[in-house]
């Protein structure tokens, strides 16, 4: 799997990560209008939020790992800490959306269980820019071939931080990696 989002066109990554997610409430705004029931989008919209999720998400894992292979043997990247450091956000994730639900639906909820989770989102902001600065930290190490400084992929930082748009430029330079990885050398 990591391979073959390695391997994507950008328009594709662009899709799952953008397109079909504006598509999609595109789609179910006017339905919601013309049914009058707005509770359908508490449903649906977490539904696209998730989809979106999962192929940015995707697409991180598969950089930050999928790259390891083509990192110099003398230049060290903390891989371990970065996987760990991935699944906190997703925890939390899937911690407000399980809050979120339940508020909807709940006449019972507390207001004050949403004071706990602040120093959640504060870790999980720092995990997220974390993860940023190693997918950059990694791409640049496997193009310069070296070890590195921030200065060398502060672009790249940027890029990832910034995906949807970043990912037309990044995405191409992940692929003629592969490709010049993987072709047989003449």
């Amino acid at each position: 799997m990591i391979e073959k989002i390695l391997k994507a066109k950008h328009w594709l990554i662009f899709t799952i990560i953008v397109g079909l997610p504006f598509i999609g409430s595109f789609l179910f705004m006017p339905i919601m209008a013309m049914s009058g029931e707005p509770d359908i989008g508490i449903i649906i919209f977490p539904f696209l939020f998730v989809i979106s999720l999962i192929g940015m998400y995707s697409w991180i894992w598969s950089v930050a790992t999928g790259l390891q292979k083509y990192v110099p043997s003398e230049v060290k990247l903390k891989v371990n800490r970065f996987k760990v450091f991935f699944m906190i956000p997703l925890v939390y994730i899937l911690l407000i959306i399980i809050t979120v639900l339940f508020a909807a639906f709940s006449e019972d909820f507390n207001p004050m269980i949403f004071l706990a989770v602040v120093p959640l989102h504060l870790f999980s902001m720092f995990c997220m820019f974390h993860n940023i600065y190693f997918v950059a930290k990694t791409l640049r190490t496997v193009e310069l071939q070296r070890q590195i400084r921030s200065d060398n992929y502060i672009g790249e930082l940027f890029l990832v931080w910034f995906l949807p748009i970043g990912i037309w430029f990044i995405q191409p330079r992940i692929n003629r990696i592969i490709e010049e990885r993987e072709s047989p050398v003449l």
